[in-house]
């Protein structure tokens, strides 16, 4: 009995452990980019299973795949074999494979989800990406500024302790703000570590993050990557969700949680109760703040929807939008470097200024 027990203690964490490792979505889509080819070749789906489990890096995927593989063994389909792991594949990724099955168009409808999903991870990491350039700039200025002002402008401005002259307001200004971060370097420091901690915590509740949320979207240059990004990524969902034989209201209730900007998906939330309550898919955009989607967007679902294909003029605005965000992002680096580098330029520039100025005062005094 004891031996079971630490059997099943043992058990337990290593199951634990094997959660620790991150099931990222290039796992994802190796997962689905082979299953789609062995299908398309008629090889049997829990052989399949069995071969992508073995090829798996991650131990904690390989362990899900070879779940979903004994449940096909026990008589139950792909769809709800992954339904019970929707937390890692998604809702999206679960009703397509259960619309392939029920076509009977499986691979075809894999290769689809494979094209979507790959350029939903490129356009999510290239905006990632064209951030960390413009984080790591600001961060250096930061860093310049802070050993300039605790290491380097206290010694210098201790020259002009003994000369008796009057010295000018920003080196009295440089002096002042010198002094306090000299003095108060633990404090400031403490502070900024609650700073963090804070935001941290409030951007855990839903309020804080609703907030902070709506503040990006009205931001001057990340405001517009984020209704881009949040536009392609609503266009790309619901392109391929209205391929399936699901309703509009569900199409959209899906495409809300797949969404990371709250007032996209509580306002594609409000859109499927109008949806449901009667009204087009036009009238439901409409409905909703206009800094979320532009004109353009509601036109071309107006068009969709008349001539009766929504999913084909869909999966073409957000083509175009990820092409949008894509050339944004390139560009982004060339856009932000001078802004970043006049910053840096006029505040070291600044202090520069500050501590010539008294020199220049005491050298015409000795003459």
């Amino acid at each position: 009995m004891p031996d079971q027990q630490t059997e099943s203690v043992f058990s337990k964490i290593n199951q634990f452990v094997l959660r620790l490792n991150r099931i990222t979505t290039v796992d994802k889509l190796l997962f689905i980019q082979e299953l789609g080819v062995m299908l398309k070749a008629a090889v049997p789906i829990d052989r399949i299973l069995q071969s992508i489990a073995q090829d798996t890096k991650n131990p904690h995927f390989q362990m899900i795949i070879q779940n979903i593989c004994s449940d096909i063994q026990g008589g139950a389909s792909l769809s709800d074999s992954l339904a019970k792991h929707q937390n890692v594949f998604g809702e999206v990724l679960v009703s397509m494979v259960r619309a392939g099955e029920a076509s009977g168009n499986l691979d075809q409808t894999l290769g689809f989800l494979y094209k979507q999903i790959k350029k939903d991870h490129d356009i999510v990491s290239k905006a990632k990406g064209a951030l960390i350039y413009p984080s790591f700039i600001l961060m250096t200025i930061i860093g310049i500024v802070s050993f300039l002002m605790i290491k380097v402008v206290p010694q210098l401005v201790s020259i002009f302790a003994g000369a008796k002259i009057q010295l000018p307001l920003a080196t009295r200004i440089l002096q002042t703000t010198s002094y306090f971060m000299v003095e108060h370097t633990k404090l400031i420091f403490l502070g900024v570590i609650v700073f963090i901690v804070m935001f941290m915590i409030i951007m855990r509740t839903y309020r804080g993050k609703y907030i902070m949320h709506t503040i990006q979207l009205h931001l001057p240059v990340i405001g517009m990557i984020v209704k881009k990004v949040n536009i392609a990524r609503f266009s790309r969902t619901m392109s391929t969700l209205l391929r399936t034989d699901m309703s509009i209201v569900q199409d959209l209730e899906i495409t809300a949680r797949t969404l990371g900007s709250l007032p996209y998906k509580v306002s594609i939330n409000a859109m499927a109760e109008k949806v449901k309550e009667g009204a087009t898919l036009e009238e439901g955009v409409k409905s909703v703040p206009p800094v979320l989607f532009s004109n353009v967007v509601i036109q071309l679902i107006s068009v969709g929807e008349g001539s009766g294909a929504l999913d084909s003029v869909l999966d073409e605005l957000a083509s175009f939008y990820e092409d949008e965000v894509t050339q944004v992002m390139n560009n982004l680096p060339a856009l932000i470097e001078p802004i970043l580098i006049l910053v840096l330029g006029s505040v070291v520039g600044g202090i520069a200024v500050a501590i010539i100025l008294p020199i220049y005062t005491i050298l015409q005094n000795t003459e």
